[in-house]
C-alpha cells in the first residue's frame, strides 16, 4: 500500500483514540476570533491529553499483530474507496509524485513551485478523504474499522493500563468541546 495513503487511513482509523479534533477545532480559527474562556480550557486539557496518548498509540501500532490488521484494512478500505471513486490509485499516485516535486522545490527553495503544488496537494487530499469517508461507511467496512479501534485501544491499555482512562477523560472533553462548538 503507498506510504502516503497509509499515512491518511492511519488518521481515519484511530481517530476514536487520539482525534485530531483538537487541531481541527481549534487550529482552523482566525485568530481575531476568540473562544470561549471554557473552550480554550478544555482545548488546552485535549491538547495535554493527546501528547500523553499519542506515545502509547504509537507504540500500539508498531505490534506487528496490529500492523498486520492495519495493513489489512487499509488495503481494503482503499479498495472500497476504488469503487465508490474509479480514479482514487490515479489520485494517490498524482499525491506520491507531488511529494517528490514539493521536495526537489523546497530543495531549490522555489515558493512559487510549492505554494502551487500544496495547492494542488491540497485538492487531491480532500477528494481522497471524501471518498474515504463515503468506504469507512460502507456495511462492510465500518464493523471491521469499529474492530480495528478496539483492537487497537486494547493493546493501548494492555501496554499503559492508565491509557484507559486517559481515552475515556479525552472522548468526554472532546465531546463537550464539540457541544460548546456547536457540532
Amino acid at each position: 500500500m503507498p506510504r502516503i495513503f497509509n499515512r491518511i487511513i492511519v488518521a481515519a482509523l484511530v481517530a476514536v483514540l487520539a482525534p485530531a479534533a483538537v487541531s481541527a477545532q481549534s487550529g482552523g480559527m482566525d485568530p481575531s476570533q476568540q473562544l470561549p474562556p471554557e473552550a480554550q480550557e478544555l482545548i488546552a486539557e485535549l491538547q495535554q491529553l493527546q501528547a500523553q496518548i499519542q506515545p502509547i498509540q504509537q507504540q500500539a501500532l508498531a505490534d506487528p499483530e496490529i500492523q498486520s490488521a492495519q495493513e489489512k484494512l487499509g488495503a481494503d478500505v482503499q479498495d472500497a474507496m476504488a469503487e465508490q471513486d474509479p480514479e482514487v490509485p490515479a489520485h494517490i499516485e498524482r499525491l506520491e509524485s507531488l511529494i517528490a516535486s514539493a521536495q526537489a522545490a523546497q530543495a531549490a527553495q522555489d515558493q512559487a513551485r510549492m505554494a502551487e503544488l500544496v495547492t494542488e496537494a491540497q485538492q487531491i487530499e480532500q477528494r481522497l478523504q471524501e471518498a474515504q469517508a463515503q468506504a469507512l461507511e460502507l456495511p462492510e467496512i465500518a464493523p471491521r474499522v469499529e474492530a480495528f479501534q478496539k483492537q487497537l485501544k486494547d493493546k493501548m491499555v494492555e501496554m499503559d493500563p492508565e491509557s484507559e482512562a486517559l481515552l475515556k477523560r479525552f472522548t468526554e472533553l472532546n465531546e463537550r468541546l464539540a457541544v460548546l462548538m456547536g457540532g
